[in-house]
């Protein structure tokens, strides 16, 4: 489902969502509020497509919402182009620990759903870097990762110091409990 904010011509914006990549309006007064995959067979044609479509109109993605889909790395590549993208949900896709540098472009990034990939602790160092390039995030969810409790409160250190902090959102993992 791709949602676009459409300039009426009354002066007021109308929200138009549309299911198919073919009937993307071509207007270029308008953005894009969200792009959402969920759960669907991602075959060549519509990974294909996807690139297409989020390379074309990478200036007016505000919302991408990638789940239960598995990505190649030049989908991994295009994403790191959407400079305008404010909220990224990569959760339950094939994210790994190398795919991490392609969040440093994303300059107006302030949410980041990492949750229930393959992300580790490997990742930390990249981590790191990517949200310290992010200014304006304010939250980062890794929940259901192979991250370790210490290397999520290390990357909450790291943010805490900034003008406006980010909250990491972690789950305790059973091996990462304090016993007394």
């Amino acid at each position: 489902v791709l949602t676009f904010q459409l300039p009426a011509a009354s002066g007021r914006s109308r929200i138009t969502a549309v299911r198919s990549v073919g009937t993307l309006p071509q207007r270029p007064n308008c953005f894009i509020i969200g792009f959402q995959l969920t759960a669907a067979p991602v075959d060549a044609k519509l990974r294909s497509d996807m690139r297409e479509v989020l390379h074309r109109d990478r200036q007016k993605i505000r919302k991408l919402e990638l789940r239960k889909v598995t990505l190649d790395e030049r989908t991994f590549e295009v994403i790191g182009q959407l400079t305008n993208l404010e909220q990224l949900t990569l959760s339950e896709t094939n994210l790994q620990d190398r795919d991490v540098p392609v969040l440093r472009g994303l300059k107006q990034l302030r949410h980041a759903d990492l949750s229930a990939t393959d992300l580790s602790d490997a990742a930390l160092g990249d981590l790191i870097e990517a949200c310290n390039n992010l200014e304006r995030l304010r939250s980062i969810d890794l929940r259901r990762t192979k991250i370790s409790q210490a290397t999520a409160r290390a990357l909450e250190a790291e943010l805490e110091g900034r003008e406006a902090a980010a909250k990491v959102i972690f789950q305790k993992q059973l091996q990462d409990v304090d016993t007394p």
